[in-house]
């Protein structure tokens, strides 16, 4: 597999944001960990999570499934098209890795600069994108969700999910 680098290394801690005006109802501010800030030097990253890195709802994010975020550094191009968005960049999605290249999973002490290369793709015909299509697509495959619902490597959410699409399906 071919070898590729991590461009971004990113941690932050829950903290409260406001929230914009078009968005405030009773509420003017949400309690957010949205907000990274670059890591100097190695962190280590395990199973739930770089040190460092907080999560504010556990109940939707955290659990060895959800625990780092990763993003492609080459669709922020895509991104700064976009008007209002023409400095987007490493940490827009609050990603802990802005990674060039492939992402399957990272464990052990990393920094920005750093290579890696994907050893092991365990089911290599489910790609993100595809998983993604089945999730919001409107014509909806029964035999794709009923596949997604068992698949190893997703989140017991994201199972329950795709059992709730298959119902409906």
């Amino acid at each position: 597999m071919s070898e590729a680098r991590i461009v971004s290394v990113r941690a932050g801690r829950v903290r409260m944001h406001p929230l914009p005006e078009w968005d405030r109802g009773e509420r003017s501010t949400w309690r957010s960990a949205y907000g990274k800030d670059e890591v100097a030097g190695p962190v280590f990253v395990g199973a739930l999570g770089l040190d460092g890195d907080e999560q504010a709802h556990l109940d939707v994010h955290g659990g060895p499934q959800m625990a780092v975020l990763a993003y492609a550094q080459a669709h922020y191009a895509h991104w700064r098209e976009v008007p209002g968005l023409e400095r987007m960049g490493p940490g827009g999605f609050a990603e802990n890795l802005t990674l060039d290249g492939p992402f399957d999973e990272l464990e052990g002490l990393i920094e920005a600069g750093d290579t890696y290369r994907l050893v092991e793709r365990p089911q290599p015909e489910w790609t993100i994108a595809r998983v993604f299509r089945a999730r919001v697509r409107p014509d909806r495959d029964a035999g794709e969700l009923r596949a997604l619902t068992t698949l190893p490597g997703l989140s017991p959410e994201w199972h329950g999910h795709f059992r709730h699409l298959l119902e409906r399906a």
